[in-house]
């Protein structure tokens, strides 16, 4: 049957039915893009700027989340009770994060208590007043820029269907007020905060890779590394192993809470594995509708 969405299936509006669970799979996978693509760029601006850096997962996100404090504390984020209405188990969790700093997106949260809510936020976020498809001059297009010719520009955001017709935005709501009402929440069968991908960004021991691999996998960025820094000296230092190893502090100790003092290295810092660890997360931000069957749950 349908998933709140009755009346608006039919021709030129609703027509192809799909079920909620692999609407939403569609979602989850669309939105993973994002983060794998962040996480390349992390990988080719540490090649930039001499450092190592390895992309690691396996590990459990709501572990790290703070999901299960009596593991560990993790990123300390705020996660909701289980719902007992949830028909799945891996949407049962539903981590919220902290507020103003990384927040799912979920109904009911506690920044989006309401479907109606959630939905004028999308719409506000893209034709609102600093909306990306807004055609007043505080829209962004116009206010910050966009790399179309200012004709071509203009004929954009002028175009009506640029725009979803009115009946999209009440379908959106209606179907996202059904899973709420039938299931307790929206997403129904996952956690919208997802963390499985991450990039460890580190220096390099030079000798380990010229004792035991081949020429060439240590490049010029990462051997001139305190010349991309800056004005560093290069000191060598007994390692954990016995070798010796390589670390370089700055010749000079510029304040760091001056804001104009240059660079510093990342072995410089009190921890002497220099290592700094940067992930990337997955919140849900897509709309979608559906429409249920006796059997599966359409759209």
């Amino acid at each position: 049957r349908p998933a709140g969405v009755e009346k608006w299936i039919g021709e030129g509006k609703l027509e192809m039915p799909t079920s909620i669970a692999a609407e939403e799979q569609l979602v989850f996978q669309v939105e993973s893009y994002p983060t794998g693509m962040q996480i390349q760029n992390i990988r080719l601006a540490s090649e930039a700027m001499g450092l190592g850096n390895w992309v690691y997962c396996g590990f459990n996100p709501e572990i790290l989340f703070g999901a299960m404090p009596e593991i560990s504390r993790g990123l300390g984020f705020h996660v909701e009770a289980p719902n007992p209405k949830c028909p799945i188990s891996t949407g049962q969790v539903k981590v919220f994060g902290i507020e103003g700093v990384k927040e799912a997106t979920y109904v009911p949260s506690p920044r989006y208590k309401s479907a109606e809510q959630l939905v004028n936020f999308w719409y506000d976020e893209k034709y609102g007043k600093e909306g990306v498809m807004n055609d007043a001059p505080t829209g962004y297009l116009r206010a910050v820029g966009s790399p179309w010719k200012d004709a071509t520009r203009d004929a954009i955001l002028k175009d009506p269907r640029t725009r979803p017709q009115p009946w999209v935005k009440e379908a959106l709501t209606a179907y996202i007020d059904y899973c709420v009402k039938t299931f307790g929440q929206w997403p129904v069968t996952y956690n919208p905060m997802q963390a499985h991908f991450g990039a460890v960004i580190h220096n390099v021991d030079e000798e380990f890779y010229d004792t035991y691999y081949k020429t060439g996998y240590v490049t010029d960025q990462i051997r001139n590394r305190s010349k991309i820094w800056g004005d560093y000296k290069v000191e060598a230092q007994a390692t954990e192993r016995g070798g010796k190893g390589r670390r370089e502090s700055p010749a000079t100790s510029p304040d760091q809470g001056d804001p104009s003092a240059p660079l510093r290295d990342l072995s410089s810092c009190p921890q002497s594995s220099g290592y700094s660890y940067c992930g990337s997360f997955t919140s849900t931000r897509r709309s979608c509708w559906s429409a249920r069957s006796s059997s599966t749950r359409r759209s």
